[in-house]
């Protein structure tokens, strides 16, 4: 699950990048780089045994999900909204099954 994570983190900090040297949208990279810096506390937490940042990533990347879904119906545009609103979903549901089964195992 962490590796997954650490991919889409980087994915999304490019991403930010990548928006800002594109179009100019000091936005992208705003967002780009505090998502980025969220998941990354979060994960590293969560490593920890923090549960309750199990909770956060969960939430952060439904926020992430919902922004990139409505991104994409808004312009069809595969590249990065469609991309992101995959992984976003198959990440979503990692989180939810790694995190539902530790909550079990305690």
């Amino acid at each position: 699950m962490y590796i997954s994570i650490f991919i889409y983190t980087a994915l999304l900090f490019a991403g930010g990048i990548m928006g800002y040297v594109k179009s100019g949208s000091v936005m992208s990279l705003v967002m780009g780089t505090l998502f980025s810096l969220f998941l990354t506390l979060f994960t590293l937490q969560y490593q920890r045994g923090k549960r309750w940042a199990g909770q956060c990533l969960l939430l952060t990347v439904l926020l992430l999900d919902g922004f990139f879904s409505v991104r994409y119906l808004k312009t069809q545009a595969l590249m990065p909204a469609g991309l992101f609103t995959v992984l976003s979903s198959i990440l979503l549901v990692i989180i939810y099954l790694r995190t539902k089964k530790s909550l079990r195992s305690r």
